[in-house]
């Protein structure tokens, strides 16, 4: 994988769209160049590019007689709207960190409701 091919901060799983992104330019290529570009299969590169337009940062430039895409282009869409787009590891920290503390806020309301249904039962007994 070619690191000056990647978006910095990019979520693991979003690596293959990052190098497909960055591969786009100006000048219309087809999915199989992009392919060759990123290293990536043609059918992944297809499927990253469809994500890419449905999120605006990529578009078609010419369909063939099936109406399937002969050409890509970048997007008016800036490297800052791929990240809002498809997340930076960033939020992700931000995610898990809330998450632990939900969690931890959540496991001391048990311990107390616990706490309390003992205390109901030795006062009763």
């Amino acid at each position: 994988m070619n690191p000056s091919k990647m978006i910095p901060g990019t979520k693991p799983r979003h690596y293959s769209s990052s190098r497909v992104f960055m591969s786009l330019s100006t000048v219309p290529c087809h999915a199989v160049e992009l392919a060759a570009a990123t290293g990536l299969h043609p059918s992944t590169v297809s499927r990253i590019l469809r994500q890419l337009e449905a999120s605006g940062l990529a578009h078609s430039t010419a369909t063939n007689g099936r109406g399937e895409p002969t050409g890509w282009v970048r997007g008016q869409a800036t490297v800052e709207d791929f990240m809002k787009s498809f997340g930076s590891q960033q939020e992700d920290c931000q995610r898990r960190e809330q998450f632990r503390r939900e969690r931890e806020r959540f496991q001391i309301i048990r311990a107390e409701r616990t706490l309390a249904r003992e205390v109901v039962v030795l006062g009763s007994g």
